[in-house]
């Protein structure tokens, strides 16, 4: 199936994109892959639960 998926941070796809290549995935392999992960672990969220991966996220944004 094709997709056009917009509205992706281009540095996280080119780390995504690099880390699919590393462990010698095509993009689509490590996208569903990724999708399975998120859909399986992807519950609801407590309050703190929420903030903590809003700051992390954050975070993240900064250092890189």
């Amino acid at each position: 199936m094709s997709v056009l998926i917009r509205d992706i941070d281009k540095k996280i796809y080119a780390k995504f994109k690099a880390k699919a290549a590393e462990l010698g995935l095509k993009i689509g392999e490590a996208l569903t892959k990724a999708m399975e992960e998120w859909i399986h672990d992807n519950k609801p969220l407590d309050e703190n639960e929420f903030k903590r991966k809003i700051n992390l996220a954050a975070y993240r944004t900064i250092i890189s």
